[in-house]
């Protein structure tokens, strides 16, 4: 259980001197299930709404004083919790390129006597992409991994290449069958 996660909710609710109370005690009991903290003997008596004692169970707790209590459990807490490695800092590489080779410019005559034709996409990249190969519609044409097409039928279909990575859009081919 993580303190943030506790305390965001009474951010976004008014939240009573009691429910914070409440919160207090859960997350308490929560952090005593932890090894470390279950031998803190002071852990028991910890009490970070101390300061608060003049508050009734339902007068309503400030922000400021809400985040004083989450203040006062992460300073408690800081000794034993482990230290988290800040992870080296990576210059960022040269970002990749990617164009779709293959694409028709003009329409495909599929009609008698070719009915089928097949031909091949593929991507041009400036470093290594991978993906998945669709079609819009595979009435109209398939597509299969490694980017051979095959027409089936008349229309207007789109082949898509989707990277993996997140950075790159995705790569269309529009194709009218006529």
């Amino acid at each position: 259980m993580n303190i943030t996660e506790i305390f965001k909710q009474a951010n976004n609710k008014l939240i009573t001197f009691d429910e914070l109370y409440e919160t207090v005690e859960c997350l308490k009991k929560e952090m005593s299930k932890n090894s470390v903290i279950a031998n803190l003997s002071s852990f028991e008596n910890f009490d970070p709404l101390a300061s608060f004692s003049h508050k009734f169970p339902n007068d309503f707790m400030s922000l400021t004083e809400i985040m004083k209590v989450k203040c006062c459990f992460e300073d408690f807490l800081a000794p034993y919790l482990p230290i988290e490695e800040e992870q080296p800092f990576e210059e960022p590489g040269e970002p990749i390129t990617v164009a779709l080779d293959g694409c028709p410019e003009t329409s495909i005559n599929i009609s008698p006597p070719f009915f089928t034709v097949q031909f091949q996409l593929s991507v041009i990249a400036t470093g290594e992409v991978t993906g998945t190969w669709i079609s819009s519609d595979e009435n109209l044409a398939t597509v299969d991994e490694t980017g051979y097409v095959t027409t089936i039928e008349l229309g207007t279909v789109t082949i898509s290449f989707i990277p993996d990575q997140e950075t790159i859009g995705n790569l269309d081919c529009e194709i009218t069958l006529v």
